[in-house]
């Protein structure tokens, strides 16, 4: 995961935040020698608003750390030395003072995500962990909270607590949805915690169907379903009532260029359905095969069971409307394409055929519509699909370990 730049988007916020009152009118650049510790404590304190007011951190630092020596219970000056020292990348430096000042006044949530950040560059991941979790609960602002948050799943993250780096990678979703860092996150410790759990497979139980069957499921993702049915086929041998495992063959299966293999996804549908009638994906793999060998009553069956079992998933309406359309029902097809869009926008095939349904009712502007989103989610579609192509071709190394492992 990248480093969060939190320099250029916290110093202004807590500079100006943390600070005591200060920007005071200039000082004279020599002040008069003092004569008494509480002369030379204004003194330091007035010279050190001056440089900060100058943006002068160089300047400042010196008289903060006179003011903390004459003023050790002084949290202003520890706080705002804490944060310079930080900024200026002296994180060891800075820990003393940003802890003393949040350890001297409750609810300094800022510093102590300063306080936290600068554990963690030093190598404390358990004192960040702490301090950041604190500091994340009481955070407000909304750019720093996402700056702890995201830190704190880092540190989450080395220390192994995936179930609580997924807990706040969820909250600054809600935060921030489309923040890329915060899905990079999230994906990260989906895969995380997916590379734990099949080493912990199969150190416990490598002779287990739930091993082969789990690395079935990673060469899909890898984009090499061959090796997946070998997989399948070998989880089946052990235990062949292992929930979800004909389905995913089922599917391999009816992905397969193999004419042999495709046509026995069939026969691995009904025996997921055998053992989860309420598997509608299953159900549905059943009504397309089904209505490609033109067993259009058998089809519109299944694709009523899966349309009853998940009646906001739009595939079944899809399904009903190309059986309906081969029927030369266009009306009633219709409205079946257009239930499926409301229930998922980006679905292509719903969109072209209304679009084709739309052009022979005279219907030139929805027809034109529909071809559009047609076209736009295509292209995305497409997109993707390059994307993830090129992500398995970039990472041979990932291949030859799940190969090597068969």
């Amino acid at each position: 995961m990248k480093r969060f730049q939190e320099r250029t988007a916290l110093r202004a916020a807590l500079l100006l935040s943390l600070t005591c009152p200060m920007y005071c009118t200039a000082q004279t650049a020599n002040p008069t020698p003092a004569t008494s510790s509480s002369t030379q404590l204004a003194q330091h304190q007035r010279l050190a608003q001056q440089y900060l007011a100058a943006k002068r951190p160089d300047l400042a630092i010196p008289e903060l750390r006179a003011v903390v020596q004459l003023d050790p219970a002084n949290v202003d000056a520890r706080g705002n030395l804490g944060v310079l020292l930080y900024f200026q990348g002296s994180y060891a430096d800075a820990i003393p003072e940003l802890r003393a000042a949040v350890t001297a006044q409750s609810g300094l949530a800022k510093l102590q995500a300063l306080l936290g950040m600068s554990e963690k560059r030093t190598g404390d991941l358990h004192g960040a962990q702490k301090d950041l979790e604190a500091s994340f609960a009481g955070v407000t602002d909304k750019k720093i909270r996402l700056d702890t948050g995201l830190q704190l799943v880092e540190v989450d993250q080395a220390l192994g607590i995936l179930d609580e780096a997924a807990a706040t990678v969820a909250q600054l979703q809600t935060l921030d949805p489309g923040n890329p860092q915060i899905l990079a996150a999230a994906y990260q410790i989906y895969v995380q915690g997916m590379s734990e759990a099949l080493l912990s497979l199969a150190v416990a139980a490598p002779n287990s169907a739930q091993f082969p069957f789990i690395m079935g499921q990673q060469l899909l993702q890898q984009g090499q379903g061959e090796k997946a049915i070998v997989q399948f086929r070998r989880a089946l041998a052990i235990d062949p009532n292992l929930p979800g495992l004909h389905f995913e063959l089922a599917h391999t299966l009816y992905a397969s260029s193999d004419p042999a293999e495709h046509a026995g996804a069939a026969a691995e549908y009904k025996a997921a359905i055998q053992i989860n009638p309420f598997d509608e994906k299953a159900w549905l793999g059943l009504a397309a095969l089904q209505s490609e060998k033109g067993d259009a009553e058998e089809a519109e069956a299944s694709y009523e069971k899966a349309k009853s079992l998940q009646p906001n998933d739009a595939e079944p309406y899809v399904g009903l409307a190309k059986l309906l359309l081969a029927k030369h029902d266009s009306a009633k097809a219709a409205e079946l394409l257009e239930r499926a869009v409301d229930l998922d926008p980006t679905n292509i095939a719903a969109h072209y055929r209304l679009s084709t349904l739309y052009k022979q009712q005279g219907r030139a502007g929805d027809a034109k519509t529909q071809l559009e989103l047609y076209e736009h989610y295509k292209a995305l579609q497409s997109e993707l699909e390059t994307t993830l192509q090129r992500m398995r071709s970039d990472s041979p190394e990932t291949a030859g370990q799940v190969s090597h492992s068969q």
